[in-house]
């Protein structure tokens, strides 16, 4: 009988979709028996796969994005027991071996009480091992009260107790189950069991993690359409954009880009994740959604929100990265950008046409810029992530 895994994902988000559809893919060609438990629009990637999907609770999408711009988590005590009565129902009706879980916090405890190993999706900053030193977001409250460099100094302490506080909702249901409680969030989204960091060491390293936590490189998903026909016509002999902000951005960056290379030499090449996006000029590319490695091929500059997958992307092309982050994470792997050479990262609250097109016109012409991210795109296509991680998980339940 085929060993049988049962993904558990949020559909409202692309990333955490992606991540686990692609980790499913590779299950499947092993032999595993795969079933899917998710809700929200990108859904349909998962039924295009044709794999089974049950649908499970799931914030509101702009309720969920405005809890993360803001930086909070977005779980109160009834959305922790409503994704849990959820989660066991399916647990108990498909019998799974093993649970692959990415974004969906109360596996911690439906895993727990249905005692099902699962496996947790994670990035290295939303552990307690992350090794860098967090710099205090430009959106964080106390940035705007103060100045940054003061609020990377309180950062610390404030984010330990900002963690334990998030925890609470999940340590409340914990209770009434009879589970141990969490020390913080981070407890919550991580596994007993076996976590899979979907990062590059060198890029996003640990310190002093457990044995259960185990890089695996990037996760690099895209879309299985067939490129733009438009793709062809992109002169690479001119300096070539790719534009993209995932499924969390914001549509006035649209009008942001064409006052800032509309009529210029720069090709732009834009997907719009299904974001409305108005008439574009001649010298634009758009899709809502293309391969992505695909186009990142052909550029020499990628403009994103600063969302893993995207900067994974560009990163193994060697294609240097600005950011425009919207919400903490974002902000996290742009500080590690930044930090390593590969680009640049620029506040939205005071970005502007002029400074958008002079910081792509700078990292387009540096060489050494350059040549630092062809140093790591050998080593991000050096990456098997899903094969590891099937590996894994294998040697977890054998």
């Amino acid at each position: 009988m085929n060993r049988r895994v049962l993904v558990l994902c949020e559909g409202i988000w692309l990333a955490h979709t992606a991540r686990p559809l692609r980790i499913a893919l590779a299950l499947r060609d092993a032999g595993w028996d795969v079933h899917f438990g998710a809700s929200g629009r990108f859904v349909e990637l998962i039924k295009a796969e044709g794999f089974p999907v049950s649908s499970v609770a799931t914030m509101d999408p702009a309720h969920a994005l405005e809890m993360i711009r803001s930086g909070r988590i977005g779980y109160d005590r009834a959305t922790v027991e409503l994704y849990l009565a959820d989660e066991l129902t399916l647990i108990r009706r498909t019998s799974p071996d093993v649970i692959l879980n990415d974004f969906r916090l109360p596996v911690a405890l439906s895993g727990r009480l249905a005692d099902v190993p699962f496996v947790n999706i994670l990035n290295a900053y939303w552990t307690n091992y992350y090794a860098p030193r967090l710099r205090a977001p430009a959106d964080f409250p106390l940035t705007r009260l103060l100045t940054r460099r003061v609020a990377t100094w309180l950062l610390p302490p404030v984010q330990r107790l900002m963690l334990a506080v998030y925890a609470r909702p999940f340590n409340a249901s914990a209770s009434a189950h009879g589970l141990e409680p969490f020390g913080n969030i981070f407890d919550c989204m991580a596994s007993p069991y076996l976590n899979l960091i979907c990062d590059l060491e060198d890029f996003m390293p640990m310190d002093a993690q457990p044995t259960h936590f185990k890089h695996i490189g990037p996760i690099l998903w895209q879309p299985s359409a067939p490129p733009p026909a438009w793709l062809e016509s992109v002169d690479t002999g001119r300096p070539v954009v790719y534009f993209s902000m995932g499924s969390t951005g914001f549509s006035r960056y649209y009008d942001l880009l064409r006052r800032a290379f509309a009529g210029t030499d720069f090709q732009v090449m834009i997907t719009t994740g299904g974001l409305d996006s108005p008439p574009m000029p001649e010298n634009f590319f758009v899709a809502e959604m293309a391969p992505g490695l695909e186009l990142t091929a052909k550029a020499d500059l990628v403009i994103c929100h600063g969302g893993n997958g995207t900067i994974y992307q560009a990163l193994y092309h060697g294609v240097p990265v600005i950011g425009i982050p919207t919400f903490h994470d974002q902000d996290f792997n742009m500080q590690r950008v930044e930090d390593l050479g590969l680009g640049a990262s620029l506040d939205p609250k005071k970005l502007d046409a002029a400074s958008l097109r002079a910081t792509a016109e700078r990292l387009c012409g540096d060489e050494a810029v350059k040549e630092r991210c062809m140093a790591i795109a050998a080593k991000v296509r050096q990456s098997d992530a899903a094969g590891i991680a099937v590996s894994l998980i294998e040697d977890l339940i054998s």
